[in-house]
């Protein structure tokens, strides 16, 4: 099956408002995530950052989430055989317990949604200690990953002081704070090649997909002081948001939504 996908950022894509628009008519990550589910056919599944509980409230299987502060007000249990909450910091959590203890025997984890603190080394230690409890055919998400204005993308979150860092035709009202947890997609494709990388065109600000894990890997382990210290400031450089969408080839969700097209795309 072929797979579709959107112009490469390096001709970016522009609405009909004119401006840069490269995750409209993508589909929310939201309802994407419960679709990779189905296509890995997914038993267990771990998230960090639940808040108000709209990303796992649509996952089937057998769950653990983690957050410093739920806000859950609905029904996230669903058809789970059991859901695990702790009310911690992703840090604390992996200091305490292992993540294949609390999960369905063999304690294998089929699908990770990394969504929590929203500075780069929070995510990027994040998706070290995950990657410790997956398999080449574990799928794990990052959010917030491919920001659609500069500004969403800073570490501190300063929406009200815009000011123009990019020769795409951003919206200078665009909404939504990131963080700069962008980097740890840079990271990633500078340091782990070996991964299987996919950015879906999810709105509002893309879908990461990693695929070909592998749990003996110590390379970031090694080199995070060095990555943290190079990457820390890379917002102050030139450049480096086109560098950024430039990176990468986004991939369409619409098209990929039935779970043959998902895992064919995912090499599953």
């Amino acid at each position: 099956m072929p797979i579709e996908t959107v112009p490469p950022s390096a001709r970016p894509p522009a609405a009909s408002d004119g401006f840069f628009a490269p995750f409209r008519g993508g589909v929310r990550h939201l309802r994407f995530l419960p679709l990779l589910a189905t296509a890995r056919e997914a038993q267990s599944y771990f998230e960090i950052g639940t808040s108000k509980g709209n990303s796992v409230a649509g996952i089937d299987c057998a769950a653990v989430c983690v957050d410093p502060s739920f806000r859950v007000e609905q029904n996230v249990i669903g058809r789970k055989p059991y859901l695990l909450a702790f009310q911690m910091t992703s840090d604390d959590f992996f200091a305490q317990y292992r993540l294949s203890d609390l999960l369905p025997k063999p304690g294998r984890l089929d699908l990770a949604f990394l969504d929590g603190m929203h500075h780069f080394e929070f995510l990027l230690r994040d998706f070290m200690n995950v990657e410790k409890y997956c398999d080449e055919r574990t799928i794990v998400c990052l959010h917030d990953c491919l920001p659609i204005h500069p500004h969403a993308a800073r570490r501190l979150d300063r929406r009200k002081a815009v000011r123009q860092e990019t020769t795409r035709p951003v919206d200078p009202e665009a909404r939504g704070w990131t963080g700069d947890v962008w980097k740890v997609l840079r990271i990633l494709q500078q340091y782990r090649p070996d991964l299987r990388i996919t950015v879906f065109d999810c709105p509002p600000s893309s879908l990461v997909v990693i695929t070909q894990c592998d749990a003996s890997n110590r390379v970031l382990e090694g080199a995070f002081d060095e990555a943290v210290a190079r990457w820390d400031k890379a917002d102050e450089r030139p450049g480096w948001f086109d560098d950024l969408h430039d990176s990468v080839r986004l991939v369409s969700s619409r098209a990929n939504m039935e779970p043959k097209a998902i895992r064919a795309l995912l090499g599953l």
